[in-house]
């Protein structure tokens, strides 16, 4: 089922489902993984127009959600940043699909108008032993995002 960029969930809506899902996990000892991917976009023209940005980021979006699981909950998080939550995933299954996506992005969004596309990758996986909220999980998904070149 291919989810419509401009249906992505709510913030506060994606934190309450975020939620329920740790909570899933937790009953039931599965994986779950989250990813902040994050677009970087640097223009070769300064004079390039703010729409230009708008559709590559609204492609971006499309491309992901037409490359994930329909239980993957995928959520535009800020202007150029996306947040992935895979339930019954491992990190190393997450990492695999965020190199995946970042490919096929890169494949299909190739220097569009006058516009490099690049991404950052930050994951976290659900410590079942740890009491972590969906904020953690964010924080700790952010922090990965300065290691990442």
């Amino acid at each position: 089922m291919l989810q419509d960029y401009n249906q992505l969930n709510s913030r506060l809506n994606f934190l309450k489902i975020m939620d329920a899902e740790i909570q899933r996990s937790r009953n039931y000892c599965t994986d779950l993984s989250l990813c902040i991917l994050r677009i970087a976009l640097e223009k070769r023209e300064p004079e390039l127009d703010e729409s230009a940005i708008d559709r590559i980021v609204s492609s971006v979006g499309n491309i992901i959600s037409g490359e994930i699981r329909q239980w993957d909950i995928l959520h535009q998080y800020d202007g150029q940043s996306f947040v992935l939550l895979m339930p019954q995933t491992s990190i190393e299954e997450a990492q695999k699909l965020c190199d995946h996506i970042k490919c096929v992005s890169g494949e299909c969004i190739l220097e569009t108008d006058g516009i490099s596309l690049k991404f950052q990758c930050g994951w976290a996986e659900l410590s079942p032993e740890n009491n972590e909220f969906g904020a953690d999980l964010l924080y700790r998904a952010s922090s990965e995002l300065q290691n990442v070149n």
